[in-house]
């Protein structure tokens, strides 16, 4: 996963039961440049369980993003 060489936003419920949030921890640790977001109230599905918190986070992931992506490409023209 190290060799990921683009941003990762990775989201866990924070109920998971299946695969805890600490595997997440462990996962993210894995990608080059990975975010985790832990969701709460949420357990293995939080897009289903908790689906406005979910999308809140990947919005803001995305916009984020964006703006270091816009930017990168400015300073490197």
């Amino acid at each position: 996963m190290a060799r990921v060489d683009l941003p990762a936003l990775l989201l866990w419920g924070e109920s998971d039961r299946i695969v805890t949030p600490a595997y997440g921890a462990a996962y993210a640790a894995a990608f080059g440049d990975a975010q985790l977001e832990i969701i709460p109230e949420a357990g293995h599905l939080p897009q289903v369980e908790q689906p406005g918190a979910t999308f809140a986070l990947i919005d803001t992931y995305m916009r984020q993003t964006s703006r270091q992506t816009s930017a990168a490409t400015v300073k490197a023209q």
